[in-house]
């Protein structure tokens, strides 16, 4: 449901003053950040076209503009790895496991803490 949607079901119910004042504020709130996403979708089409690296990446299937970007900006140098395997376990979170305890590093929403 976008934000149309929802202030047009808006307009049809009966609701307070100031709980429609509020939810008018959120909409128009939700439709800035909707047309800066797609703002900023449109900057990283253009970055990706203009770099063979994300063009060549964008060829595997499922790995969209932001992927492609995301993981070249996230690679230092791709002749770091030897192998897919190596690329593959950079990417992946540390495990640290001891005996049959098995522990995995973390990824928060923020993305890998790595530097």
């Amino acid at each position: 449901m976008d934000a149309t949607t929802v202030a047009i079901d808006l307009a049809s119910v009966v609701l307070p003053d100031l709980l429609r004042l509020a939810l008018s504020l959120l909409i128009d709130e939700v439709r800035t950040l909707e047309a800066r996403v797609a703002e900023i979708d449109q900057h990283l089409k253009r970055v990706a076209a203009t770099r063979p690296v994300a063009q060549r990446l964008q060829q595997v299937p499922g790995v969209g503009v932001l992927t492609a970007t995301a993981l070249e900006s996230a690679v230092p140098h791709i002749r770091a790895f030897r192998r897919g395997r190596d690329l593959a376990s950079w990417l992946t979170p540390r495990e640290s496991s001891t005996g049959g305890r098995r522990s995995l590093g973390r990824i928060s929403k923020r993305g890998d803490l790595r530097g």
